[in-house]
């Protein structure tokens, strides 16, 4: 068990960067790691913070900032290793080739709840989260990512079969050449409930890129972004009770966009509390909480919502249905009536 500790600028041997792992190094032991701080660890290969190998740590409670490796995953690389992170957060970490927070490789999986990650760089692909190969994979709830980059996938790159299942996430002022937030390729797929994308770059896909990938959407927003859905692919793309700019303009649906699957809005500013544009990305700031009077309230699926909190902790569902988006609307409401009765 390791509580309670601050691991800066881990060296191995006293002077030199370690090999695999700059904090530590598991080989087929999975510790607990609760309320530890990661700052300033690096790697010459491989984890810049933890290096798992048939590990599955469980860490909560966790800061990772400003750690790097040379190659993959600047904070956490995982080689058939499925860590439990809880209450964690991202910042500035580097991979100088992919995952520049987290690589996930041969089944990996990083269920991952109630995160940020913001200002992660991968030279290459995956600026927070890069995951390769089939069974691996990142199950993601309760997440905001703002200020990533990369030249593939600002925030998220699945690869070669892997795949990401995202729940209650927010994405702003991520930035990469192709899939300015998420960028899915060769297989591989992306399950989308109740999210927010605004303000993301790319070229292509400033939202989300699919190549021969499927991507599942729904109760969710997708505005200001340099370009919403780039999708080349005889794999799927569903799209359900959202709000996705470009794909219903006057309730007429444009089928490059992928299949209506019911219930999408016509196109309309969301009306976020702070919208960024999407020239300033990379960048951490912005707020895609909605404005009282954003269509997107009470207009979405509440038979696609898995989780009893938003982003925010608040109740997921406020109302008679389920926001679109990350956030709740009404939290001001419920915290009126809470605090009169005295909960």
């Amino acid at each position: 068990v390791i509580d309670g500790f601050v691991i800066t600028a881990g060296r191995a041997n006293g002077s030199y960067p370690a090999h695999n792992g700059g904090a530590i190094s598991n080989n087929n032991s999975s510790p607990t790691i609760t309320n530890v701080s990661f700052s300033g660890n690096a790697a010459t290969e491989e984890g810049g913070a933890i290096y798992n190998y048939y590990s599955s740590p469980e860490i909560t409670n966790a800061s990772f900032s400003g750690n790097a490796a040379v190659r993959y995953g600047g904070a956490i690389y995982n080689d058939r290793g499925n860590p439990t992170i809880i209450n964690a957060s991202f910042s500035g970490n580097i991979a100088n080739y992919v995952g520049g927070a987290i690589y996930n490789i041969n089944g990996s999986s990083s269920p991952i709840t109630n995160a940020s990650f913001s200002g992660n760089i991968a030279n290459y692909a995956g600026g927070a989260i890069y995951s390769i190969d089939n069974g691996s994979s990142s199950t993601i709830t309760n997440a905001s990512f703002s200020g990533n980059a990369a030249s593939y996938g600002g925030a998220i790159h699945n690869t070669n079969g892997s795949s990401s299942t995202i729940t209650n996430a927010s994405f702003s002022g991520n930035a990469a050449s192709d899939g300015g937030a998420i960028y899915s390729v060769n297989g591989s797929s992306a399950t989308i409930t109740n999210a927010s994308f605004s303000g993301n770059s790319a070229t292509r896909g400033g939202a989300t890129f699919s190549y021969h990938s499927s991507l599942t959407i729904s109760n969710t927003i997708v505005w200001g972004n340099s370009s919403s859905i780039y999708a080349i692919s005889t794999y799927p793309t569903i799209i359900t009770a959202s709000l996705i700019e470009g794909c219903n303009p006057a309730g007429s649906w444009n089928s490059a966009c992928g299949n209506n699957s019911g219930g999408n809005l016509v196109d309309a500013d969301p009306l976020f509390v702070n919208p960024i544009s999407y020239t300033s990305a990379p960048t951490t700031t912005g707020d895609l909480r909605l404005l009282v009077n954003s269509p997107a309230i009470d207009t979405g699926n509440n038979g696609d919502n898995s989780t009893t909190e938003d982003l925010d902790g608040k109740p997921r569902i406020i109302g008679t249905k389920i926001d679109l988006g990350a956030y709740e609307h009404g939290q001001e409401r419920y915290s009126l009536v809470s605090s009169i009765q005295g909960k």
